[in-house]
């Protein structure tokens, strides 16, 4: 059995996949062919997974 993460660790590897994230939505949707509603709703999402990895960089500066 691996060893448990450490808190560190699973916050680095979250934000890796919110990365993985919004590249995925930068690189395989052109805007153009998306309706006005998935569009706003792409730009959200990655206004959202900015957010969340801003959180996360300031939860890994936190002493523990």
């Amino acid at each position: 059995m691996p060893p448990i993460p450490t808190y560190l660790e699973m916050l680095t590897k979250v934000r890796a996949h919110l990365s993985d994230a919004r590249d995925w939505l930068n690189s395989d949707w052109q805007p153009t062919t998306l309706t006005g509603e998935q569009a706003a709703a792409r730009l959200r999402a990655l206004r959202l997974i900015g957010e969340a990895k801003a959180a996360i960089d300031q939860a890994k500066r936190r002493p523990q």
